[in-house]
């Protein structure tokens, strides 16, 4: 039996101990306290990473001004996410799976604090406004090569750290800070930026979350060296997981896989793009900043409402399929009444 199998409460710090028995070997499985702030490290990254996603959305009128530049190259700043996860979701997953959750939010993090302080910086330097652009580009760009990884930890994090009646919680948790740090940005900016010129406040404000996700990742990585526990939590966790291309090989061929892919991505995708183009949609017919950022904020917000209950029921009843064929459910139905409303 592995000896990280039979680590004890003296040796690390924990909150519970399971044991069980299987042909006379005893399997102790441990629950680590620190799994916690490991899951509050990757909460405040997801919440960054996202709130740096959007920040210009909701203030590209005023951007487009502050930057002497058109709509459709602001819309870049959020155009970027999108294209940079396409390429880089596999060299992430790859990182995640073969050197472990540590390296992995290691690097997210620090990718996305310094395209953050990046598009900050842009701002003071004494540079025309192509080169503040692009520079401020950049820093996005960084922003959005840290996503895939960002994003891809909440399940591993809760199959690695957290017991069976935890992962869907620590999964709710740390996958829904990413739309409560787009609720948060589309809110604050429109009432920060009330002018060009407050643009680059905005693009201060995202850094402290930033640094504080950054800082906390790596107190983590210097105290405890490893992404995963000295014991696993539970008996799946010991489990030897597939290779990152024979994972991928399998995922190819699973049918009902490939249904979640498109419907999920397509429902993302919409998503996306109702964020990003929402204050060019309704601006033009007379509507402030400020409202348009309510409108992505309430949305958001409802969407959180919706994943913690969700994820409450999921965890007591583990009825994964039922719930969500019933949210895609209410998805389409609003979907296609706010449509019928906009055309009328």
């Amino acid at each position: 039996m592995p000896q990280q199998l039979r680590n004890t409460a003296e040796e690390f710090p924990i909150n519970n101990v399971q044991r069980y028995s299987m042909d006379n070997i005893s399997l102790s499985f441990t629950l680590y306290r620190r799994r916690w702030f490991l899951l509050a490290a990757l909460c405040v990254v997801n919440f960054s990473n996202s709130a740096i996603w959007l920040s210009y959305a909701p203030i590209s009128n005023l951007a487009t001004e502050f930057y002497h530049s058109s709509f459709s190259r602001i819309d870049m700043f959020s155009l970027v996410y999108l294209v940079a996860f396409v390429p880089f979701t596999f060299p992430s997953t790859w990182v995640i799976d073969s050197r472990g959750l540590a390296v992995a939010l290691l690097i997210g993090s620090i990718l996305n604090l310094v395209g953050a302080v990046v598009r900050m910086t842009s701002s003071w330097l004494p540079v025309d406004n192509d080169w503040m652009y692009g520079i401020a580009l950049t820093g996005q760009i960084l922003c959005a090569m840290a996503q895939p990884i960002i994003v891809s930890s909440p399940t591993k994090l809760a199959g690695v750290w957290f017991g069976n009646n935890e992962r869907a919680m620590a999964n709710t948790l740390s996958s829904v800070s990413n739309p409560l740090g787009m609720l948060v940005v589309n809110v604050l900016a429109p009432l920060v930026a009330t002018t060009p010129e407050h643009v680059p406040l905005v693009l201060a404000i995202t850094v402290g979350p930033a640094a504080l996700g950054a800082i906390m990742v790596i107190i983590f990585v210097v105290m405890y060296r490893s992404g995963e526990p000295p014991s696993p939590p539970t008996l799946s966790a010991a489990d030897e997981s597939q290779s990152f291309f024979d994972g991928l090989k399998s995922l190819i061929i699973c049918k009902p896989y490939m249904i979640l892919l498109l419907t999920f991505g397509a429902g993302v995708g919409l998503l996306a793009a109702i964020q990003t183009l929402l204050v060019e949609i309704i601006c033009i017919r007379g509507y402030t900043n400020t409202l348009a950022g309510i409108c992505v904020a309430a949305m958001t917000g409802a969407g959180l409402v919706g994943a913690g209950i969700a994820g409450v029921i999921v965890d007591k009843t583990k009825r994964y399929e039922e719930i969500a064929k019933f949210c895609f459910g209410l998805s389409a139905t609003f979907g296609i009444n706010c449509c019928f409303n906009d055309i009328l």
